[in-house]
């Protein structure tokens, strides 16, 4: 399953990091140790109802025998997370962005290879919880 970040957040900080200081995923470490106490797994961050609905989703789907799931997050600030991967508080989303910019982040953080790598896994059933400005960020060109 592959759901996007959302705007609310389980920590929030008036020094968070935006899109500018997020200059791609090496940086994630280094926002991790400026905000230890706010930080925690990709899938407990964001509290809007799509994320709290799929991770609800993914976990009941766990409870079934031989069902593995996996979980990833697209997040505009540091671009395609594992759902146990730490995060800190961050102020970045595609929305409101042209899709020209979009595109350019979203390949700033190698958004689109990551998701290919993704597709080569052979899974039984992907689905994808995103909306048109996140769908986008998975487009070339």
């Amino acid at each position: 399953m592959i759901g996007s970040c959302g705007k609310r957040k389980k920590f929030t900080s008036q020094d968070a990091p935006t899109c500018k200081d997020l200059i791609g995923k090496e940086t994630l470490g280094k926002w991790c140790k400026i905000f230890p106490k706010m930080t925690c797994e990709a899938r407990s961050m964001y509290t809007g109802n799509q994320s709290r609905e799929l991770v609800g989703a993914v976990d009941l789907l766990r409870t079934i025998a031989k069902i593995e799931v996996h979980l990833f997050i697209i997040s505009a600030g540091f671009g395609i997370l594992k759902e146990d991967e730490l995060i800190p508080p961050y102020e970045c989303s595609f929305t409101g962005m042209k899709k020209t910019e979009i595109r350019e982040r979203a390949s700033l953080l190698s958004i689109d290879s990551d998701f290919r790598k993704i597709c080569k896994t052979r899974y039984d059933l992907s689905y994808l919880a995103l909306g048109s400005t996140y769908l986008t960020s998975l487009r070339e060109g």
